[in-house]
């Protein structure tokens, strides 16, 4: 009669408890990404500007966004640099009734 092995007790080597203390796919990207972000700031006079969330060297933009905290403004981009270092956002203030500002992110991949 054949013998019917019991449970595996290892996996590689590894016991369960040290399996249950490995880092999991959670971690495994762990400090891969990186938000960076930058103010933006329109006067009043409705005058179209350029404005970059940049990454660091060797990271690339993977997206971005921009938020509005104060004004009127109106954004015609929102999207990478050409060259995906940087996120790139074109303002313009909408009205003559006070400035505008904000902030843009980038999320940064390594």
């Amino acid at each position: 009669m054949a013998t019917i092995p019991g449970p595996a007790t290892t996996l590689d080597g590894l016991t369960a408890e040290q399996i249950e203390a490995a880092p999991g796919p959670a971690n495994a990207i762990s400090g891969l990404l990186t938000v960076r972000s930058v103010g933006w700031s329109n006067p009043s006079d409705k005058q179209g500007t350029d404005w970059y969330a940049k990454c660091q060297p060797g990271e690339k933009a993977i997206a971005g966004g921009w938020d509005e905290i104060q004004g009127n403004a109106r954004f015609t981009y929102n999207r990478p640099t050409p060259d995906d270092n940087a996120w790139w956002v074109h303002t313009f203030t909408a009205e003559n009734t006070a400035p505008a500002s904000g902030s843009i992110w980038v999320v940064c991949s390594k």
